[in-house]
């Protein structure tokens, strides 16, 4: 959505409401997923006062954000898609989930991921996850990931390559 041009995705508008057939198609079973960063700076800053209020990340629920995820993606200019869009004017999304930063015990897995996926076998799993998770920034006061589990392929490979070397 960040990319799109501001009213393009109002084209769907007929797909997304209650309008039984549209050329003989029944659109009211399709999914629409709309991927956006427009409200991110939001959904950290309320995940990180909740986290200083002493709530756990999977505590927080979506009617604690919801609200504020639909305002942000309306008024974010910079992020165009959904931008004074009649889709949020007129109700027409039925959901805005949240994507809350991730911890160092969720990057934990993905590096377990990522190196079932090479299919990498360690005799000291625990301490190879925890050097390629030294690799990785983190909030100092939160413990959330600077960039998730984004960079975590690209730390994987170079730990990977290191024992290569060593052999």
């Amino acid at each position: 959505m960040d990319k799109m041009p501001e009213g393009v995705v109002d084209a769907i508008r007929p797909f997304l409401e209650q309008h039984h057939h549209i050329d003989g198609v029944n659109y009211r079973k399709s999914m629409f997923i709309f991927l956006s960063n427009a409200a991110s700076v939001i959904i950290n800053r309320m995940t990180m006062e909740k986290h200083a209020d002493g709530l756990k990340r999977e505590d927080i629920k979506l009617k604690d954000v919801e609200r504020q995820m639909r305002l942000a993606a309306y008024n974010d200019e910079k992020h165009g898609g959904f931008w004074h869009s009649d889709l949020i004017e007129r109700q027409s999304i039925d959901f805005f989930v949240p994507f809350f930063p991730l911890q160092r015990r969720h990057v934990r897995k993905c590096i377990e991921d990522e190196f079932l996926k090479r299919e990498y076998v360690s005799s000291d799993d625990d301490n190879d996850v925890n050097e390629v998770l030294g690799e990785i920034e983190f909030d100092k006061h939160t413990d959330f990931a600077e960039a998730g589990c984004k960079l975590v392929a690209n730390r994987v490979l170079p730990f990977l390559m290191k024992g290569k070397d060593e052999l």
